[in-house]
């Protein structure tokens, strides 16, 4: 009995510790990345590393907490991590998505000093090299962590950036992350081969620096194209419009007043039209700031709906585009500015000309009884001043008033100077009726 016992207990020995050394092994698989955990991945925000749907392998990098203490990796600059935390939830949770975190790369380490500036990213005071971003020169600062605003980053924290920075949300809006919330991740020296075979030569990254990387030529073309899908004409470029654009970036970044009816400065797109002597009915004018180049701005104008409604109006005829890099606040950043404007028919109705034509022909009748005051010498004589001035007053309307009703007619829109003609003519009639009144008055007293 008493060896059956022994049996028993040294079996159950050798078992435990069987089982000890399977769960070593097993962390020791996960510690150094050995086995993987499958992750899924979604969205655009991490492209052109991984994919925008589907699953990626992650090591693991949350374990119990006695592991953690003794045998947690360190992270590096340029791992991918997987991170969840209150924000990301809040995030994920308004856009309807299951996911179990954000998927981003460590840009900034603890002790780091992080800035966006001209589209790039400094760390350090230093621009560094980013194969892995879609596209160079293609930061730009957010809510929490502005262009041109340096941030050091705190013990056991890191500045996470997505490689597709035109659309990822990052540190830039939710802020610096913990390393608490980290959960996976793939250490930069691992990406080698599996995933920096998308990735870009930077050769060319800084020669950008400071200039537009905006192709006007191009955009046109991709504007053009999405209007003909509607069936809508193709906008014609127009140089004076690409001329009042270009005044109207100068001029916002100047004063940072990027709101269309200018407050801070007074100079409107109506002011810059004038400016460079162009003039349309239907106008419309649209600004962005940031480093987009064609495809970006026209991808980025056609996510919203009351912008593409702007772009798809029928109306528009001719379109000018202005991109403008200068410094805001001490920070160099880039405008573009759309100035659009088409031609439609005022469409007058018949009402409206006969009223016009109707007060054109009581002017005439009334200004005959207004001449022949003139053959009373001796009337005319005493009130020479007033007659005269209500006979000019009579022939400037009728002028004015014939010259608007042509307009009318063939169905044109009144020129400024008519348009004016029209407000001053409310003047002019009650100048004449208080003339005609002291006339009146006097012709009873000298027939009298």
């Amino acid at each position: 009995m008493i060896q059956k016992l022994r049996f028993f207990f040294k079996a159950a020995i050798l078992t435990l510790f069987i089982f000890c050394i399977c769960i070593g092994c097993y962390f020791g698989l996960y510690l150094f990345g050995v086995l993987k955990e499958q992750v899924p991945v979604s969205g655009a925000s991490m492209l052109p590393t991984l994919p925008e749907k589907g699953t990626v392998p992650f090591q693991k990098y949350a374990f119990f907490p006695l592991i953690e203490h003794y045998f947690k990796p360190k992270l590096h600059k340029g791992d991918i991590v997987v991170f969840d935390n209150n924000k990301t939830e809040q995030i994920l949770k308004e856009q309807n998505k299951q996911a179990n975190g954000f998927v981003k790369r460590i840009v900034g380490m603890p002790g780091d000093t992080v800035e966006i500036k001209d589209g790039f990213v400094y760390v350090n005071n230093t621009i560094i090299d980013e194969p892995y971003t879609l596209k160079a020169r293609s930061t730009f600062g957010g809510d929490e962590i502005k262009d041109c605003q340096k941030t050091t980053i705190p013990e056991d924290h890191y500045f996470v950036l997505g490689d597709n920075r035109k659309v990822s949300m990052d540190s830039r809006q939710i802020g610096i992350i913990s390393i608490q919330n980290i959960s996976h991740y793939i250490p930069f020296d691992k990406q080698e081969g599996i995933f920096s075979k998308h990735w870009r030569d930077t050769i060319n990254d800084s020669a950008t620096q400071n200039k537009t990387l905006f192709d006007t030529a191009k955009y046109l073309k991709l504007l053009n194209t999405e209007r003909e899908k509607y069936n809508l004409p193709p906008l014609e470029y127009q140089l004076k419009l690409e001329q009042s654009a270009r005044l109207r970036a100068e001029n916002m970044l100047q004063y940072d007043d990027f709101d269309p009816k200018a407050p801070k400065s007074g100079y409107t797109m109506e002011r810059a039209l004038q400016d460079v002597g162009y003039t349309n009915i239907v106008l419309g004018e649209f600004p962005i700031v940031g480093y987009y180049d064609e495809q970006e701005l026209f991808d980025a104008f056609f996510e919203q709906q009351n912008t593409s409604d702007f772009l798809l109006n029928k109306n528009y005829q001719e379109v000018g585009v202005s991109s403008f890099v200068a410094t805001l606040n001490s920070c160099p950043v880039q405008v573009v500015v759309q100035h659009l404007a088409g031609y439609v028919p005022p469409n007058y109705s018949t009402e409206q000309i006969a009223s016009w034509n109707g007060a054109k022909e009581n002017l005439i009748q009334v200004q005959k009884g207004w001449i022949d005051l003139k053959q009373n010498n001796a009337f005319y004589e005493q009130n020479k001043k007033d007659i005269d001035r209500i006979n000019e007053i009579i022939s400037l309307r009728i002028y004015r008033i014939t010259t608007i009703t042509d307009t009318l007619i063939k169905n044109e829109w009144l020129t400024e100077e008519e348009k004016n003609w029209t407000e001053e003519d409310k003047d002019l009639s009650n100048e004449q009726n208080q003339i005609a009144d002291l006339l009146n008055e006097r012709i009873r007293s000298f027939k009298q």
